[in-house]
């Protein structure tokens, strides 16, 4: 209702007095960010989280630059954004803000939906590029310390959910444009998988999940492979083992699809310069060797057969991610 009202508003502010206009806006701040606080609270069901979510992308559509010089601009907004973005894989909240945020980032993208905003000036009159838009450059600022701090975190459940919240944004197409500067911290790469190798399970499959949602940008996927490489491998040696559990051959599955798409992407050089030897020589660390293409082959086209030996009791989720890594 409360939406529905605040989209009747908007369509009259082109020819609304200076205070109407402050009714219209207000309305847009209530909805953005108090109804979407609390229609997307942990106690919220499904129909009250749908409503929620398509109210918010109706007001994006019915006034872009509206919408996000109230939504952006709240930081509790956007952590509650990337709180959705974080959930599990399949649930109906991570996909819901697949949508809304790959529909955010698009609008802010463009410099003119940033003109709501008091420090917005205007794009020279030849062009409609003159750097970073404000909008965006809120959103990233935003984003990048909220998932940073998850990342970071000792708690897993906390950690776990920043690493599907970053995967999220990257299956929905906008990684690169919210996140990058994520990877251009020093040794943040690397702390991911050192880190990762003393996760819990759980934590460790989220890590594969950003890995295979990064692995076609080029920017990240080259260094993921040479930082994660091994242990990647390790997660797939061990799910070849006759008494592995259910978890562990979780993270095999996984394992093997971001293998296989590692497969054609080549690592960075290594430093030029590490600690040297008693010696006096400088020498370099020996990147671990790419999983054998044949050999990831023929277990990818193994594990379908056993897979789908089980009968009714069939994994299809793991016969999807066997016959997504053979391809």
């Amino acid at each position: 209702m409360y939406t529905t009202a605040a989209f009747a508003l908007s369509t009259h502010e082109t020819t609304a007095t200076a205070s109407q206009r402050d009714v219209v806006r207000g309305s847009f701040a209530f909805c953005a960010t108090q109804l979407w606080l609390i229609g997307t609270a942990s106690g919220a069901g499904a129909e009250e989280l749908k409503e929620v979510g398509q109210g918010v992308l109706r007001l994006l559509t019915a006034n872009r630059p509206l919408f996000l010089s109230v939504f952006v601009a709240s930081s509790q907004a956007i952590s509650r954004l990337l709180l959705l973005l974080g959930q599990a894989v399949d649930s109906d909240q991570r996909s819901l803000a697949m949508l809304i945020a790959s529909q955010l980032v698009a609008a802010a993208k463009d410099p003119l939906n940033s003109s709501q905003f008091p420090d917005y000036t205007p794009p020279p009159p030849t062009s409609r590029h003159g750097g970073t838009p404000i909008a965006l450059t809120k959103l990233q600022q935003t984003a990048v310390r909220v998932l940073d701090g998850w990342v970071q975190s000792t708690v897993q459940a906390e950690r776990s959910q920043g690493l599907l919240a970053v995967a999220a944004l990257y299956e929905c197409g906008v990684g690169a444009d919210v996140v990058a500067a994520l990877w251009l911290q020093d040794g943040w790469i690397d702390e991911l998988w050192d880190q990762g190798d003393m996760d819990r399970k759980q934590t460790q499959l989220s890590l594969l999940v950003l890995a295979d949602a990064s692995s076609a940008d080029t920017a990240v996927g080259p260094r993921m492979k040479k930082a994660g490489n091994a242990l990647v491998q390790e997660f797939v040696r061990k799910g070849r083992s006759k008494t592995v559990d259910y978890e562990d051959q979780q993270l095999a599955d996984l394992a093997a699809v971001v293998l296989a798409k590692w497969s054609g992407v080549a690592a960075p050089k290594a430093a030029t310069a590490t600690a040297p030897e008693a010696s006096g020589v400088v020498v370099e660390p020996v990147p671990t060797e790419d999983a054998d293409p044949v050999e990831l082959a023929d277990m990818h086209a193994q594990r379908i057969v056993d897979l789908l030996a089980d009968g009714a009791s069939v994994d299809a989720g793991a016969v999807e991610r066997a016959a997504e890594a053979l391809g």
